[in-house]
């Protein structure tokens, strides 16, 4: 693993991202970007979450339609809630929003809402937890730039960030990006799939 970081005085990516998340005015985001889904890459971010909790960080996880089975203390799951009228199953913001943790577990930034009464796409509704200061793990995946793209410049907020870089890996590559309220960019580890 490739970091870039003027962080040097961590032991660890995962303590350097648990001193960013330290209950801020707003939250922080750590970004898992790839331009393909890898198998292993919640169970990534899941494991991320667990070291969280070692360090004392209150961590939940959001179980949406896709997820069953989730190797995390049941008590820190939230699981999904069904949308109204329907047997379709969402991520229950509303449950993350009144509980909130620490930091929240979330997969597949670019899944469409079903649910009407939600933004169109997840990572649309991840700001409203960032406002309120919850720190956010999440997974995003797509071979189309633009897609990347959009969602880095989302995060970024107009700052600089590196997206062009960013968004054209080589498909067997995977970037995790650390956005912080004081910094709009600050860290970027350079992963590669099996």
């Amino acid at each position: 693993m490739h970091t870039e970081t003027a962080r040097s005085t961590f032991n660890s990516p995962v303590e350097y991202f648990a001193s960013v998340i330290q209950r801020p005015r707003q939250g922080s985001i750590k970004l898992y970007v790839g331009r393909v889904p890898a198998g292993d890459l919640f169970k990534v971010i899941v494991h991320e979450g667990k070291q969280l909790t070692a360090l004392g960080i209150d961590v939940v996880v959001a179980a949406d339609d896709k997820r069953s089975a989730i190797n995390f203390p049941s008590s820190k799951i939230i699981p999904p809630k069904e949308i109204q009228g329907t047997k379709f199953t969402e991520m229950d913001y509303g449950e993350i929003q009144r509980r909130l943790p620490d930091v929240v577990v979330v997969d597949d930034l670019l899944h469409l809402n079903l649910d009407t009464q939600q933004a169109e796409r997840r990572y649309h509704n991840i700001k409203t937890f960032l406002s309120l200061g919850i720190s956010v793990i999440a997974s995003v995946y797509s071979s189309w730039d633009e897609n990347l793209k959009s969602i880095l410049r989302h995060f970024g907020s107009g700052n600089p960030v590196p997206v062009e870089k960013w968004a054209s890996l080589p498909h067997d590559e995977l970037v995790a990006l650390v956005f912080t309220p004081k910094e709009t960019f600050s860290h970027a580890e350079l992963l590669e799939l099996n």
